[in-house]
């Protein structure tokens, strides 16, 4: 099944660059020189006459285990990172800006062996905190490596594809939690290319940037959802996520710039990842399993990739022109195909 020059030509139309809204962005790398706190690089996207102080988010964010500096993550994350905000948000809300108007708005890379994107408080900061792990970025561009290894069929490949990858993890399944996560991507095709894999990676980072904006610019952070007192916490707080997710679809696929196969596999990789050694992870977080616990109220990621698929089948009917919609029935069954894998069983402590 070589569909990977479709997808390709798909990706490159939803990641394409816009045009620089002057004054309100920065979009330069040479512009943006890092403020380091602790174990955060954080980048400042509004050009403002002067920046709020970071106050306690150093110890709050950026006190993470050491040994998960986000420097080497810099080079191929910043500028498609940045790329992908802005695309994001003219979606959401029509121009570069539009989000964080009159605010300082901080894109905060941290290194953290937890795959996350979130926003953070400001204790009262004229400034919205948009923070990413460096681990959830390694699942970011590793999956769209990993799988296009997959599409294009080579046998020299197949032990550097994201297939290869979840065969691995279901063999570490009930072994020791001190087995590491090997991930197995070495090997890039030349037909692929290094820009490629980095504008399919940008979709996912489009949907979890639109996803972010959608918790800022409604109610209660919560893009619509009623919580039911009949249900437990962790449903309430996936019924969240699942609606943000609908907004922060719709918002792009209107844009045509909506590509969710390879969010699909990020998120579930993250999910066989998260079961895998969630033990470990629980115990090794800051205030043990019970702050993990608040701190991941929401886990369930097969079922976020379930409905976005079906959000993508119902957004391109027979006929729409759209890049998304180039070959959607083929990689929707591709979609399926990584949301049916069967996960790990947990390591043993």
């Amino acid at each position: 099944m070589r569909i990977i020059i479709g997808l390709f030509f798909a990706a490159v139309i939803v990641a394409c660059s816009g045009q620089r809204a002057v004054g309100q962005m920065r979009l330069s790398l040479d512009e943006l020189e890092p403020e380091i706190v602790g174990n955060c690089f954080i980048y400042h996207l509004r050009a403002m006459d002067e920046y709020p102080k970071v106050g306690q988010l150093q110890s709050k964010v950026c006190s993470s285990p050491k040994g998960w500096s986000p420097a080497r993550h810099v080079p191929f994350f910043l500028h498609i990172a940045l790329n992908s905000y802005y695309n994001a948000e003219r979606a959401t809300c029509g121009s570069y800006g539009c989000s964080s108007t009159g605010k300082d708005m901080r894109l905060i890379l941290v290194g953290d062996p937890l795959p996350r994107a979130y926003v953070a408080t400001s204790d009262g900061a004229p400034a919205i905190n948009l923070i990413i792990t460096t681990t959830l970025v390694d699942f970011i561009q590793r999956s769209a490596h990993m799988l296009a290894n997959d599409m294009l069929e080579d046998p020299k490949l197949a032990p550097e594809g994201y297939y290869a990858w979840l065969a691995s993890l279901r063999e570490l399944g009930g072994k020791s939690c001190s087995l590491p996560v090997k991930w197995t991507n070495t090997s890039l095709s030349p037909r692929i290319g290094e820009q490629n894999v980095y504008r399919v990676a940008g979709t996912t980072y489009q949907f979890l940037f639109a996803h972010e904006m959608a918790h800022l610019r409604t109610t209660n952070n919560a893009c619509g959802y009623k919580s039911n007192q009949a249900l437990t916490a962790e449903m309430n707080s996936q019924g969240v996520e699942l609606a943000c997710d609908k907004l922060a679809f719709d918002t792009l696929a209107k844009a045509d710039m909506a590509l969710p196969l390879f969010t699909v596999a990020t998120f579930m990789g993250m999910q066989h990842y998260l079961t895998l050694k969630k033990p470990q992870l629980m115990a090794q977080f800051p205030g043990g399993p019970a702050s993990f616990r608040e701190a991941f109220p929401a886990l369930g990621f097969k079922e976020r990739s379930q409905e976005l698929v079906t959000a993508w089948k119902g957004a391109c009917p027979i006929g729409r022109p759209a890049a998304m919609c180039q070959m959607q029935e083929v990689m929707a069954v591709e979609a399926r195909k990584i949301i049916d894998s069967p996960p790990p069983c947990e390591c043993v402590p």
